[in-house]
């Protein structure tokens, strides 16, 4: 049982009285998913995902977190549920659905379905559709009321989904997917599987609730997987519903949830007449895009919907002029120089890559950030192409245009000269003046330096972090400055964690050479001068 080594002795142990006492309930168990219902204190709602028959992921709506003893409860339910499908298999002795059918008559049968069915409509219209293999209105507007069902069932009085709910609504919504839905689709009732989980996707959108468990996202893939299957069955009038659904719910809203219907958009629907139509829709996307009138969250995705717009292009197999006339059009956006960088770097082609970098960072030069990032790849090539002249260019513009100075960056510039060059080199940076020079400082051994910095700067940061470097070589200076400061900053009343604080750097004081003598001095004045000061005299103690 490799999945015990994931919890606690205790919890284990806790998790073990639960299951042998009868506490898990609703145990039910499919391919990749295992459900339960643990009693405690209350109802805990349990959702373990399995690969290759081991546990992937779970979750609990309890206070715990992960790893829980009701996790451990169901984890060993499911212990001792494979071991009973091992010895049904093995001595063969248990009686199946079909033999329990078999031995019944035909009137026992008839009788007992209408006695389930009269007691549960859910049942009921699941049997409908199975016998019929046809959905009517009145049958989807059931399914869809059994979905309001369900989010109404887990809401609070204030209409909200709260984090602990969140899970059992999940479970919930899944299981409906996975046993209505699915039985649509085995029934090939295609077009009625996608109108009612298309509208389950919706409602489960616009539901208030606490979301921060992902249980809305695991939902919404579940609709997806579903979307996948419908496709990979139907027909082309279903298909063609479908296509015409997804065109429709493409907003330039800035949801998240838009995410999940671009990307089935995009990797399905390829032949020829829809490829055609996407791309039209893409072009009218790409001009609300670029429509200065547009509101902002309209206009921020214009790079993926170029992105789009070319991967089509690609879809029908468009002359590589025409897919680069398009890109001319639009090459002040930073996502069409990128794939021009990555398609000739791929070729080999590095001066062309090192033309367009070095044409971006003129163009995109109110951006920093991605500055750093071509000149970073301008590096990588100038090594490639053995330019070694633009390759020091690039790191000293790198390190000197930077407030701070990436260390890594800088030893590698300075493997590059002889020890007489780098010195003209070095003080090139030093006077630019960037925020870590105390780093490069150390880094040069200019211990004299990174002193002055240290005691010209105002509290112990500085010199605190310095310490080790410096101790043994200016243990008075040091000293000096840690008795000004905290003398400095004893003047005035503080709380307790400020004294401890203090008397930290009291202890940092006995590490250098002498520090024994001042530590004293300076507790023997404390002691006096602020006696009142029963915290303090309270940490003093402590040292």
């Amino acid at each position: 049982m490799d999945w015990e080594d994931e919890f606690w002795s205790e919890i284990l142990n806790r998790g073990f009285d639960y299951y042998i006492n009868g506490h898990v309930k609703d145990f039910s168990v499919s391919d990749d998913l295992i459900t339960a219902k643990v009693v405690g204190s209350k109802d805990y709602q349990v959702k373990i995902t399995l690969h290759d028959n081991h546990v992937s992921h779970m979750s609990c709506n309890c206070s715990y977190g992960n790893n829980c003893k009701h996790m451990a409860a169901v984890l060993y339910q499911w212990e001792s549920y494979l071991q009973h499908m091992q010895d049904n298999k093995t001595n063969n002795e248990s009686i199946n659905n079909k033999n329990i059918i078999d031995q019944a008559t035909n009137s026992q049968i008839r009788d007992f379905l209408l006695y389930v069915l009269d007691n549960d409509n859910n049942l009921a219209l699941k049997f409908k559709t199975f016998v019929n293999n046809e959905i009517t209105k009145d049958d989807i507007q059931e399914y869809k009321n059994q979905v309001d069902h369900i989010i109404q069932s887990h809401m609070d009085r204030y209409h909200y989904i709260d984090y602990l709910e969140a899970t059992n609504f999940a479970i919930d919504m899944e299981k409906f997917l996975n046993e209505d839905v699915k039985m649509m689709i085995n029934s090939k009732c295609y077009d009625e599987a996608f109108d009612v989980s298309v509208y389950l996707f919706l409602q489960v959108c616009d539901v208030d609730m606490d979301d921060s468990g992902g249980d809305s996202g695991s939902i919404v893939c579940k609709c997806i997987n579903i979307w996948n299957e419908i496709l990979n069955q139907c027909d082309n009038s279903t298909t063609d519903k479908m296509f015409q659904w997804f065109v429709s719910h493409l907003d330039n809203h800035s949801d998240y949830l838009d995410d999940y219907i671009k990307d089935i958009f995009m990797k399905r629907f390829k032949d020829e007449k829809y490829l055609k139509e996407k791309l039209s829709f893409v072009d009218d996307k790409i001009k609300q895009s670029t429509d200065m009138k547009q509101p902002w969250y309209v206009r921020s995705n214009i790079q993926e919907w170029l992105k789009y717009r070319i991967q089509i292009m690609m879809e029908l197999n468009y002359p590589d002029e025409d897919i680069d006339k398009f890109c001319e059009k639009y090459w002040n956006y930073t996502f069409i120089r990128k794939m021009y960088v990555s398609i000739y770097i791929d070729n080999q082609e590095y001066d062309k890559a090192i033309d367009i970098l070095l044409e971006s960072i003129d163009l995109d030069a109110d951006r920093p950030g991605l500055v750093d990032d071509y000149r970073k790849q301008l590096i990588e090539l100038y090594i490639l192409t053995g330019n070694t002249e633009q390759y020091k260019k690039q790191l000293y513009i790198i390190i000197t245009d930077n407030t701070r100075v990436d260390l890594d960056y800088y030893r590698e510039l300075k493997s590059l000269y002889s020890n007489e060059e780098w010195i003209t080199i070095r003080d090139k940076i030093f006077n630019k003046s960037p925020k870590n020079l105390y780093d490069l400082y150390k880094e040069e051994k200019m211990y004299d330096k990174l002193l002055d910095y240290a005691l010209n700067g105002r509290g112990l940061y500085i010199v605190t972090k310095y310490l080790d470097d410096l101790k043994d070589i200016y243990p008075k200076q040091l000293l000096d400055k840690y008795q000004s400061e905290l003398n400095r900053e004893a003047r005035h009343t503080a709380s307790r964690s400020v004294y401890h604080e203090w008397v930290n750097y009291l202890r940092m004081m006995k590490q250098i050479q002498g520090g024994d003598i001042v530590v004293n001095e300076i507790v023997d004045v404390w002691k006096v001068k602020y006696k009142n000061r029963r915290a303090l005299m309270d940490e003093l103690r402590k040292l």
